[in-house]
């Protein structure tokens, strides 16, 4: 996300000679402030990934979008020291050859570009969406990881209560619990941290000061309002 005084901001929302505007506020949340650009283009990143078309978004894509938004500024806030969360070079790159491997029609450079294109986005603009959510999700894991230790009780209450009946609903083979022990440890181990994640920005927001300033019905033409 990019930061700067609310009085900048402002200069960039003000009428240029065609009286068109160059970009606007949506929300201001603390004192940082998201802007119509921001915004949009993170739903183009999002529907891209998602392969779905750019119609499908609609003001209710934007209007969730923008709440993710907002919980993440929330979350950035409560980040003292970004040196250590820095995903390093090589991990971005790693991190984006998997995700084009996920996205049909990315594996080609080529096609790639187009989609890019397609979409009105850079792919800068999805290495810094990258590195946002890297950088956020070791925050997170840094601040409640040790606090989600999962016993083995509970991991054998899952495996019988809920993995077992699962499998043979879909007519699948019953792995022993030391196969699935790892996995069922580390799903319930997310689990806890999601639950104590969404406790945190609840009482986030309830003590920040959060202003919406405008909603948006669809994007922009072009990669950018």
């Amino acid at each position: 996300m990019r930061h700067g005084l609310i009085s900048a901001i402002l200069l960039l929302a003000l009428p240029v000679c065609s009286g068109q505007v160059v970009d606007r506020m949506v929300a201001v949340v603390n004192r940082h402030v998201v802007l119509q650009s921001e915004l949009e283009q993170e739903v183009r990143i999002d529907v891209m990934l998602r392969g779905l078309p750019l119609g499908q978004a609609t003001g209710a894509e934007m209007d969730a979008m923008l709440d993710r938004l907002i919980d993440q500024s929330l979350l950035q806030q409560q980040i003292m020291n970004t040196a250590m969360i820095d995903p390093r070079p090589e991990d971005l790159k790693e991190a984006l050859r998997n995700l084009r491997s996920q996205v049909p029609g990315a594996e080609k450079d080529e096609q790639w570009q187009a989609m890019l294109a397609a979409y009105g986005v850079t792919e800068r603009d999805v290495e810094v969406h990258i590195a946002s959510q890297m950088r956020l999700l070791r925050f997170i894991d840094l601040r409640f990881r040790s606090l989600t230790r999962v016993d083995r009780g509970a991991v054998t209450a899952y495996y019988q209560e809920q993995y077992l009946p699962e499998r043979r609903r879909q007519g699948l083979p019953e792995l022993p619990l030391n196969e699935v022990f790892r996995q069922i440890e580390k799903l319930l181990s997310d689990q806890r941290v999601d639950d104590l994640l969404n406790a945190w920005l609840g009482a986030l927001r309830a003590q920040a000061n959060i202003q919406k300033l405008a909603t948006v019905s669809g994007l922009s033409p072009g990669g950018r309002p």
